[in-house]
């Protein structure tokens, strides 16, 4: 989707569609009420009826005939002005551009809120971050695989048009700045969401290493990838024994972007691109989502892309665990002790608390590049959806700053964080009485104690965890995100790089 600029009158614009951004009331006012005066009270008649109440996300549209310049004529409401935000806004993109879609449109404008407040009290480049993520989020969708072209959603909308009132040309760059940066985080968002949603017979761990390679050919970027042989020499004995029960081989994969020479911040992402539990088997019901326990990798390879795409500067480490967690004659049985990368001894006690073993081999690995910060990202525990729910990220680390940082990050992004002790009781749960550490320690705290076993393996390096079991994966779709796999942390981790490289 091509994002432009344009300083014009709603009225007068030429385009398919015309998004009119409409305020809980009992007449228009503002842009609505200007645009309505053409069309002759259309709009002003449905909110006196009832019609119409202006709800956020709400739809409205109209044929023009000729009285403006777009052909059609969409009135989305974003409720109470006073409640007017960043997320409303993304839902005003998102609802907008699935409105334009589904009438099989291919060019849309969007119209400030009013002449003297265009940008709902917003910044212009936090306004053009906020309309542009819903509607380049909004149209993704993920049909890849279905062959009926009927039930297939028509992507037509191939340009929209942020409009700038005449009194403010002093916001077109900052506009375009806003778009920009949003439209090529979102596009990363929504690659992550593919990786995840195609089956694991697609997306392998060999899979995530051609990705890898065709980002670093395309953007520059240096790229390691470590075989099964290789990991062995490194004494991985988490990615090892995670994967000896598939058929599939592991790969242990680096991606780096070097936009300048100050220590890096690493990110490691939890590429488990299909959990079935191995020996400890999970319930069948629901275990087709364990396709997305990549999420996390493929959040981490969609980053370093963005960022690489927005010339950040600012140098950056991607690590991705990827493996295969399957039941054979050759698995991980309950029991069995590994050696893992940095020394330590893990008994395992359950084979489906997993992917903190292939994480701790990649925040051992992490720390020879003296990071500056290291972050890992990871559907780590279900115990987190139990605790917070779907809406929001599970917080835990050593770095204060950065947890800071992610939260206030989180709070304008949408994908939002809460803080989880990882004080040293909890640890109690976690030792074991054959080995330095098992991997897990029972229900109670699942999410906590899965985060102090990761951070056994993060020395002093500044640290922080996210847990997206509860927020990677939805049952049903919102005004601009998608069911299914959502790319969740691309925003977030994308904006904490731009704060770090500012």
């Amino acid at each position: 989707m091509e994002i432009r600029v344009a300083q014009a009158a709603p009225a007068s614009f030429t385009t398919d569609m015309l998004i009119v951004p409409v305020a809980k009331g009992d007449t228009p006012r503002g842009t609505a009420a200007e645009v309505d005066q053409a069309l002759g009270g259309l709009l002003a008649d449905a909110m006196r009826r009832g019609e119409f109440k202006a709800g956020a996300g709400a739809v409205l549209c109209f044929p023009s005939g000729g009285a403006v310049r777009a052909r059609r004529v969409c009135f989305v409401g974003v409720g109470e002005t006073a409640k007017i935000d960043a997320e409303v806004l993304r839902r005003l993109g998102g609802r907008s551009a699935r409105t334009v879609n589904n009438a099989r449109l291919e060019s849309a404008a969007v119209a400030p809120l009013a002449s003297d407040s265009p940008f709902a009290g917003l910044t212009a480049t936090d306004y053009a971050e906020a309309v542009v993520t819903g509607a380049v989020i909004g149209v993704y969708r993920f049909d890849t695989y279905k062959t009926d072209e009927d039930s297939r959603v028509p992507d037509t909308l191939t340009l929209l048009t942020l409009l700038c009132p005449d009194g403010q040309r002093g916001a077109v760059a900052d506009l375009e700045s806003g778009a920009n940066y949003a439209r090529i985080v979102s596009e990363a968002t929504n690659y992550a969401a593919d990786l995840a949603n195609h089956p694991s017979a697609v997306v392998t761990p060999t899979r995530l290493a051609r990705e890898a390679k065709e980002l670093a050919d395309r953007l520059g970027l240096s790229l390691t990838v470590l075989d099964k042989e290789q990991m062995i020499a490194q004494n991985m004995g988490g990615m090892i024994g995670v994967s000896q029960g598939s058929v599939e081989p592991p790969k242990f994969i680096v991606l780096e972007y070097k936009g300048a020479t100050s220590a890096p911040v690493v990110m490691v992402g939890k590429s488990i691109t299909f959990d079935s539990g191995g020996i400890s088997i999970k319930p069948s019901a629901g275990m087709e989502e364990m396709k997305g326990d990549m999420t996390g990798g493929a959040s981490v390879l969609a980053t370093v892309r963005a960022a690489a795409e927005l010339r950040l500067p600012i140098h950056v480490v991607g690590i991705l665990t990827a493996a295969e967690n399957m039941p054979s004659g050759t698995a991980t049985n309950p029991g069995d002790v590994l050696h893992m990368h940095s020394g330590l001894t893990v008994e395992v006690v359950n084979t489906d608390a997993e992917g903190r073993l292939v994480m701790a081999d990649g925040l051992s690995y992490a720390q020879r590049y003296s990071p500056r910060l290291l972050m890992d990202i990871a559907t780590l525990t279900g115990a987190c959806v139990v605790a917070l729910g779907h809406y929001a990220i599970g917080l835990m680390g050593t770095d204060e700053d950065a947890k800071t940082a992610l939260t206030e990050i989180g709070e304008a992004t949408g994908e939002r964080l809460w803080t989880l002790p990882l004080w040293e009781v909890y640890e109690e749960d976690i030792k074991s009485d054959i080995a330095d550490v098992k991997n897990t320690g029972g229900r109670a705290g699942g999410t906590i104690t899965a985060g102090c076993f990761l951070k056994k393996f993060t020395g002093n390096t500044p640290w922080v965890h996210l847990d997206i079991a509860s927020t990677a994966w939805a049952s049903k779709a919102t005004d601009y995100l998608p069911k299914g796999a959502r790319g969740t942390g691309v925003r977030l981790l994308t904006g904490l790089l731009r704060r770090l490289s500012s």
